[in-house]
């Protein structure tokens, strides 16, 4: 008996140090592979160093937030204090997490939740929850910070049983700098060098921009003359709100109710076209969330939805399709502050149900979109233009073999926005539309381009 208990001691003492040996050789490789200065990291960061007593708004979110909102110009028009908490990749279930610590601050009046039409149909997203929740978990005492990691990453009932929580305890494997030996020095290097994570983010990310109280975006403007071949609709689908994510709006709407903050859901702006490319199903989906919002005593306001007369961001504000550039998030930032401050936050924004008021309104943008289907030796292809109302539009269409690049078809600019053609011979093909005002000789102010096989 006394030899089986010793054996048993032994096995436990072996296994014991062998996952203490794994855990250090697991932080080890953490420390050495997962980028130091990472925008979560950096922004979880400052927000610990704030005194709390000078926050009285939080603004929440993924990066339709932190790319979006300056603090520093929100304040100028609303008299407040606020700090922008949002982070790249930041779901709705990680922005409760953030807000169940935020709303224990006293001083807290306002929470901003910042999102987009895509925001309610996402789904769980072990790579970001593990960047969100070591960025939010860092400043805690060990023990509490691994707990809260187990909790709400690794034991995750959304990655329970599909290998993603086990793989979670190697956060390396998902987030990690160049394997060579310049990338894996550059970081440690870093990390030995720089005192915060605010000096070394710059050193990872050259291109971004600091201004404070966790607002952190980009300057230049993408050639909005020229679309990126595909709308909202065909970059994510055509998925609603889940039950989950309007679950998780309400739980935040109600959770701020409860502790006298007001709660208000902001979606920010987008060029026309992201929203027209949805049809009817953009405000029956958005009018799901706000009637959530409402009913737990919040405030809804959707700023893709404004007035072009009242605002509307040029094509120079725009780093991309879903985000402002620094100029744009500048002065929409202003706009935003004044909002909040007046009586009516929905002043200047078209409601839902009136729709059409919104898709005939005349919009700065152009933009064209394309379906297309390849099988029995024909090719089909019909576009779809989102122009600003009055101009006559022409389109050419492009064929080209995917594998060789060959062009098979081109139709040069006519007032016809379908094809049908036969095209014999070829597995895969590359079809594009171009489109323009009649009588321009100016370039094509919009293509979308899709790949189609047989």
């Amino acid at each position: 008996m006394r030899t089986t208990d010793h054996s048993w001691r032994r096995v436990l003492t072996t296994l014991s140090a062998l996952a203490a040996a794994a855990i250090v050789l697991d932080i080890a490789l953490s420390f050495a592979l997962c980028p130091y200065g990472g925008l979560s990291e950096t922004i979880w960061s400052e927000y610990r160093e704030t005194p709390a007593e000078t926050i009285d708004t939080v603004f929440l979110g993924s990066s339709y937030g932190h790319r979006d909102i300056d603090p520093a110009r929100v304040d100028e028009a609303l008299g407040s204090s606020s700090f922008n908490l949002s982070t790249p990749g930041q779901t709705l279930a990680s922005s409760h997490q953030a807000l169940q610590r935020v709303a224990e601050n006293p001083s807290l009046k306002r929470v901003v939740l910042c999102a987009g039409f895509e925001t309610f149909a996402e789904k769980p997203n072990v790579s970001a929850s593990i960047a969100f929740t070591q960025a939010m978990v860092q400043g805690d005492p060990l023990p509490e910070a691994l707990g809260e990691y187990l909790r709400l990453v690794v034991f995750n009932p959304a990655y329970l049983g599909n290998g993603s929580s086990v793989a979670a305890l190697f956060p390396w494997t998902y987030s990690r700098v160049p394997l060579t030996p310049a990338g894996i020095a550059g970081n440690i290097e870093n990390r030995l060098r720089c005192a915060t994570p605010r000096e070394a983010a710059p050193i990872l990310d050259p291109n971004i921009t600091f201004a404070g109280r966790g607002f952190a975006t980009y300057e230049g403007a993408s050639d909005m003359s020229l679309s990126l071949g595909r709308t909202a609709a065909e970059r994510y689908g055509a998925t609603g709100a889940s039950d989950e994510n309007l679950a998780a709006v309400d739980a935040m709407a109600r959770l701020c109710a409860g502790k006298g903050i007001d709660f208000v859901l902001l979606i920010t702006p987008r060029p026309a076209q992201e929203l027209l490319s949805r049809g009817e199903a953009y405000p029956l989906e958005m009018a799901r969330v706000q009637a959530v919002v409402e009913a737990a005593g919040g405030t809804f306001i959707d700023f893709a939805m404004a007035d072009p007369a009242f605002y509307e961001p040029a094509p120079s504000e725009l780093y991309d399709y879903e985000h402002l550039n620094l100029a744009g998030a500048e002065r929409f930032s202003s706009l935003l502050g004044a909002q909040l401050a007046q009586d009516d936050p929905h002043a200047g924004l078209i409601p839902y149900d009136a729709w059409s008021t919104f898709a005939e309104a005349e919009h700065v943008y152009n933009f064209v979109s394309l379906d297309a289907a390849y099988g029995a030796g024909t090719l089909t292809a019909t576009a779809s233009d989102f122009a600003v109302p009055g101009q006559s539009v022409e389109y050419r269409f492009t064929v080209r073999d995917y594998a060789t690049g060959e062009e098979i078809v081109d139709t040069g600019f006519t007032a016809s926005p379908a094809l049908e053609t036969s095209v014999q011979g070829y597995k895969t093909l590359v079809v594009r539309v171009d489109a323009r005002i009649v009588g321009s000789e100016q370039n094509p102010w919009s293509y979308s381009e899709k790949t189609v096989s047989s």
